[in-house]
């Protein structure tokens, strides 16, 4: 038997039930005991007793409880540790009670990707996955960064295609996530085709730091090494006009409105409308991004969410 194992058979553990699981959870929604017993349908007396069992099985105080009428219960920097993993925990239970249903259908993965990646690179992988693994719906989830790496870390996705973070803006837990480079996407600048630029016989960064933009939000990676190319030249950054996370909101504001942003060349494949975007010219605010598939080393333990982040990889 491993260690792992042998801490997890330890009788505090062993007693906790799934009430006190999600407990930690209610008190940071609600701000205090009495909310939380409100949910569980049980008295204070009874919610107290049940975070002292969860403290005493992880050998810490996970709540810190505000006087009356001044402050709300809040968690401790340890609680907000605990209620991380605890998150997972509790979704995994709620997966394998419908698995229970399900047994004998189709097995449901859960697979979080950036949309143009959606749309450019996984049709083909999914299709040779499909075929290895007949058995196993995948449900596909489109979002931001930030959100499938949240969704990720909740427990609510099981693998993710998306840029990979920097390492001070991955999520807590960032040594238990597990990655493989899938693509390395060109983040270039884009116009409308009928932009007066596309006129002149020469563009450079000076010129383009005087045309409206739509950027990508400031808490993105686009965005800082967009403002750091204009920077590293000596020019002063434009002030963009609008702001959009999304790769296909901003090309379809930058079409309506005779803007210009910056999107992976590979999201240029799937774009609609008139007048269609263009490229600007490729040593102009052009630099690589990688795209992973990401996954929770806990996760690949099961043979078929293994077999699909090899699959896809």
């Amino acid at each position: 038997m491993s260690d792992n194992k042998i801490e997890i058979y330890t009788p505090s553990l062993l007693q906790l039930r799934v009430r006190e699981l999600v407990l930690l959870e209610l008190i940071n929604d609600s701000g205090s005991l009495r909310g939380a017993a409100e949910v569980l349908h049980v008295t204070q007396p009874a919610i107290t007793q049940a975070l002292r069992s969860l403290e005493h099985a992880f050998g810490a105080t996970l709540v810190k409880r505000g006087r009356r009428g001044e402050h709300r219960t809040q968690l401790t920097a340890a609680g907000l540790v605990t209620l991380q993993r605890l998150r997972v925990a509790c979704e995994e239970i709620r997966l394998a009670r419908c698995a229970i249903g399900s047994a004998v259908e189709r097995q449901e993965l859960r697979l979080g990707a950036l949309p143009f990646v959606a749309m450019n690179w996984l049709p083909g992988a999914l299709a040779m996955f499909a075929r290895s693994q007949p058995l196993v719906r995948v449900v596909l989830v489109e979002g931001t960064v930030r959100e499938l790496w949240s969704l990720l870390a909740d427990g609510k996705l099981d693998v993710i295609a998306n840029y990979l973070l920097a390492p001070d803006e991955m999520p807590d837990m960032a040594s238990e996530w597990t990655h493989r480079v899938i693509e390395s996407s060109q983040v270039v600048p884009i116009a409308p085709a009928n932009h007066p630029l596309f006129r002149r016989k020469a563009v450079d960064l000076s010129y383009l730091a005087g045309q409206r933009w739509v950027f990508p939000p400031s808490e993105a990676r686009a965005h800082t090494d967009l403002i750091a190319a204009f920077v590293n030249a000596g020019i002063r950054a434009p002030d963009p006009e609008l702001v959009a996370e999304r790769h296909s909101t901003r090309i379809a504001l930058a079409q309506r409105l005779n803007l210009l942003t910056v999107v992976p060349q590979s999201a240029l494949k799937w774009q609609g409308g008139a007048p269609k975007m263009k490229q600007l010219d490729g040593h102009l605010l052009c630099w690589s991004a990688n795209v992973v598939l990401a996954a929770r080393k806990s996760s690949l333990r099961t043979a078929a969410t293994n077999a699909l982040y090899n699959s896809l990889a």
